[in-house]
C-alpha cells in the first residue's frame, strides 16, 4: 500500500491537524510507521497525550486502502506534504497544510499565482475593476487564485475563464460535488474544472465548510502565491486576514485605490497606508509580478488597430476556444453587442468560431 493511504487515514481522525501529522512524518519518516506504532512510540515523537490517545482509538476504526480507494474513486488526487505536486511556495509558510485534495490539473499548482480577494459584495467600482483585471490577464501567463466565495472571489475566477487562464478554487470544506459550497457556485466550480483548472482543500472529502474553516483556508490562498490582489475590503472583511497572511510569508501585496466614501474600500485604503502597493493599471500589476506577456509570445508584439470597444474583446480572447457569456460578462457588453464585434473581428481574419466558442486567428491585421 501508497504511503499516501496512511496520510489520508490520518487526515480523518477528527482533531489530528497537520501539524501532527508533520510532527509523525518528521518522527517517523514513513507515515505507514506511525499509523502502527505503539503508545509509547507515539508519545515520544512529541505528541500531547490526548492526540496519541485520539490516534490510537481512531486507527482500529478505519482503514487505510479503504479510504485511498474511495477518494480515487471520486477522481480527487490526495497530495502529501512529499507528493512532487505539491506547491513548492506553499512549503514555505509556516502551518502549511499536510495534504491536499484536488481535482482538476494539479500541474497548474507549480504556476506563477496571483491571489485575488475582497468583499463578498463588490460595487459597481470593484465589478469594473474585475473587467478591466479580465481584459489585461487574458496577455499574460499568471495562474489566478481566490476562494470560489461570492462577490470578489466569483469575479476572480469568472474573469481567469474568460481570459482563458488557469485558475485555482481553494475551498473550505471537502472538493467533492456534495461538499462544495457555496452551493450557487458549484456550477462556477465545474466550469473551473472543465477548463483545465483545479479545486483544492485540506479538508477530507464530505467535510462540510464551517466559519472557523475561512481563516485556515485564507492561509493557503496566501501560500500558494506570489503575491496577493485585493480589490475592495472593509475594515472586517476576511481578506484583511489573507493579505496579512501574505505579508507574513514575505509575500507581495497590492491594493486597488478605492472611494474614501465606500466602505469596501476602507480596508483597501488601510492596506496602503500598511504599505500595500497601489495598483491603479493592471498591466503594471503583471510587470511587477514578473510575468510574461503572452499577446508578444503568441506574435501580438502589437495589436491591431481597432476601436475600443473591439480592442476590449480583442484582448479578452486567446488561441483557447471561449464561450460568448464568459466574453459578455468579462467585457461588460451585452449579447447583441458581442455578437456584432465578434462578426466584425472574423471579417477581418482575427478571430474564428468552432463550435460556438471563439478564438484568435493569430493574423494581426
Amino acid at each position: 500500500m501508497h504511503d499516501i493511504a496512511y496520510w489520508i487515514a490520518f487526515n480523518h481522525l477528527e482533531g489530528i491537524t497537520s501539524k501532527h501529522l508533520l510532527a509523525l512524518h518528521a518522527y517517523f519518516g514513513k507515515m505507514e510507521r506511525a499509523w502502527h506504532a505503539s503508545y509509547a512510540e507515539l508519545m515520544r515523537c512529541g505528541l500531547r497525550e490526548t492526540a496519541v490517545e485520539v490516534i490510537v482509538a481512531g486507527r482500529g476504526e478505519r482503514d487505510p486502502a479503504t479510504l485511498a480507494e474511495s477518494i480515487e474513486r471520486q477522481g480527487i488526487a490526495a497530495l502529501s506534504f512529499t507528493h512532487p505536486d505539491y506547491p513548492p511556495l506553499l512549503k514555505e509558510i509556516a502551518d502549511p497544510p499536510a495534504i491536499l485534495y484536488a481535482r482538476g490539473d494539479t500541474d497548474i499548482l507549480h504556476n506563477t499565482c496571483l491571489a485575488v480577494v475582497g468583499t463578498r459584495k463588490a460595487s459597481p467600482y470593484g465589478t469594473q475593476v474585475m473587467q478591466r483585471f479580465a481584459a489585461a490577464l487574458a496577455q499574460y501567463s499568471i495562474t489566478i487564485v481566490s476562494g470560489l466565495a461570492f462577490g470578489i472571489d466569483a469575479l476572480a475566477h469568472r474573469a481567469a475563464l474568460a481570459a482563458g487562464v488557469p485558475t485555482i478554487a481553494v475551498l473550505g470544506g471537502g472538493v467533492d460535488d456534495a461538499s462544495i459550497g457555496p452551493r450557487n457556485h458549484a456550477p462556477l466550480a465545474h466550469e473551473i474544472l472543465r477548463q483545465d483548472g483545479t479545486i483544492i482543500s485540506e479538508y477530507a472529502p464530505c467535510t462540510a465548510s464551517q466559519p472557523y474553516h475561512f481563516p485556515e483556508r485564507n492561509r493557503i490562498i496566501a501560500g500558494l502565491s506570489k503575491g496577493t490582489l485585493v480589490v475592495e475590503a472593509g475594515l472586517k472583511s476576511g481578506s484583511l486576514i489573507t493579505a496579512h497572511l501574505a505579508l507574513d510569508y514575505n509575500r507581495e501585496v497590492y491594493a486597488i485605490p478605492g472611494s474614501i466614501f465606500s466602505p469596501v474600500s476602507h480596508g483597501t485604503h488601510a492596506l496602503l497606508k500598511e504599505g500595500a502597493i497601489p495598483i491603479t493599471d493592471m498591466e503594471e500589476l503583471f510587470v511587477l509580478l514578473g510575468v510574461s506577456n503572452t499577446a508578444k509570445k503568441n506574435g501580438y508584439a502589437t495589436k491591431p488597430n481597432l476601436p475600443p470597444e473591439h480592442g476590449r474583446i480583442f484582448s479578452l480572447l486567446t488561441h483557447e476556444p471561449q464561450l460568448p457569456d464568459m466574453l459578455a460578462q468579462a467585457a461588460g457588453v451585452t449579447f447583441a453587442e458581442l455578437n456584432g464585434i465578434l462578426t466584425a473581428l472574423e471579417l477581418r481574419g482575427l478571430v474564428q468560431s468552432s463550435g460556438g466558442r471563439y478564438l484568435l486567428t493569430g493574423k494581426t491585421k
